[in-house]
């Protein structure tokens, strides 16, 4: 299991080069929870999932959620 970053909202997963990409196989490998947590706590996202991706079965598991150093959008009322 890759230990990855993904932005819930876009649903994109952080990548080695910085950026973002809709393939969780390009995702940036963590070697644990609380390395990929902190990392994307100072990334420029709003909400974030520390999931765990099964490149076998293309199988996600949402292991973490929190919030990065992004603004903070208000709901749409």
């Amino acid at each position: 299991m890759n230990i990855i970053i993904e932005d819930a909202e876009t649903l994109n997963y952080f990548t080695n080069e910085g950026g973002w990409s809709k393939d969780a196989n390009e995702g940036k490998q963590f070697s644990g929870t609380t390395q990929a947590y902190n990392a994307a706590r100072h990334e420029p996202i709003g909400k974030f999932n520390i999931t765990g991706y099964v490149a076998q079965t293309h199988q996600l598991i949402n292991l973490r959620s929190g919030r990065g150093t992004g603004l903070v959008v208000a709901p749409v009322a």
